[in-house]
Formats: structure tokens, C-alpha cells, sequence
């Protein structure tokens, strides 16, 4: 969606193994719900390096969108 414009952040941990846990929205000034859901999945899926040596990462990432003209 071109006309999407805003900031969508979320936090997640991810475990030693490189697995995503405890992912949250953390704020949001676009408020679509089907774009939440559709990051949240991906994110859900991605894995990560091995830490080294073995410890939780506690990871913030904004997603910023603009208007395509």
C-alpha cells in the first residue's frame, strides 16, 4: 500500500538459540492492523545467529513507511 505513512516499532527477544521471543508492538502512529499483523508475522519466523556466548538479546526496531508520490 503506496499511501501507508508512519512508524510502527516493535521489541522481541531473541533467545541464545537465534529464536524470536516475547515480540510486542511496541508503539505504532499508523494504525493498520492487517500491516502490524503482516510484520508481526515475519518477524514471528526470523532467526537469528547464535549468541555467543549463550544469552538473551533484548532487541527495539522501528519500520518506517512514506507515501509513495
Amino acid at each position: 500500500n503506496g499511501s501507508v505513512s508512519g512508524r510502527i516499532s516493535y521489541g522481541w527477544t531473541i533467545k541464545p538459540n537465534g529464536r524470536v521471543r516475547d515480540l510486542r508492538e511496541a508503539s505504532s502512529t499508523i494504525g493498520d492492523r492487517q500491516l502490524s499483523g503482516c510484520i508481526r508475522n515475519a518477524l514471528k519466523t526470523m532467526r537469528f545467529p547464535r549468541a555467543r556466548p549463550p544469552a538473551p538479546t533484548p532487541v527495539v526496531y522501528p519500520f518506517i513507511f512514506r507515501k509513495v508520490e
